[in-house]
């Protein structure tokens, strides 16, 4: 089997140089699982942006991540809380950015809202609290949620097809825990 070639992810660069230690690192993913060490890490000698080396290895390892992932599993589902600078009190995090949002959108008015990486809709549902009369939509990696998100007041459809079979333009697009999983 010819050896795949990796290029910078950056600046396209085949010329990297892989830290070898990174191998025999224990590693944890986004849903805060432990997983094997054996990953590949490198550093570009053209523009010196550090990047985890994108081969099949890591492809395969990708898709055995995402087809077991659980948002927040270790607390049901549920996102952490924040402190609210004001009161001190906890608050949701979702809550909470739909409460800073709130001073640049809108929310009187109906409009579109699209959820990139919706997952379970914490983040939808905090919007439908705040927002109503808005139509929300979500993308997601599959439709492991698709039940779920369903229930939320104003979702209309969960998109796990990709970008290119989402129509139409929207007044706000979210993409909250999504640029980690790019």
């Amino acid at each position: 089997m010819k050896e795949e070639t990796v290029r910078c992810i950056y600046c396209g660069e085949e010329e990297l140089e892989e830290v070898l230690e990174y191998r025999e690192l224990n590693r944890i993913t986004s849903d805060c699982k432990p997983w094997p060490s054996g990953g590949r890490f490198a550093i570009c000698q053209d523009c010196h942006y550090p990047q985890t080396v994108i081969d099949e290895q890591w492809r395969q390892g990708i898709r055995n991540i995402y087809a077991k992932y659980q948002v927040y599993f270790q607390s049901g589902g549920q996102e952490q809380s924040v402190y609210d600078p004001v009161s001190g009190q906890p608050i949701l995090r979702s809550d909470r950015l739909v409460h800073c949002l709130k001073d640049y959108v809108d929310f009187g008015k109906k409009g579109r809202m699209l959820d990139i990486g919706c997952a379970n809709g914490n983040f939808v549902t905090a919007f439908a609290k705040a927002g109503s009369g808005w139509e929300m939509s979500g993308v997601e990696w599959d439709e492991k949620y698709l039940a779920e998100v369903m229930t939320i007041p104003g979702f209309v459809k969960l998109y796990s097809d990709g970008m290119d079979d989402v129509p139409g333009g929207f007044d706000l697009i979210s993409l909250i825990h999504c640029f980690e999983h790019i």
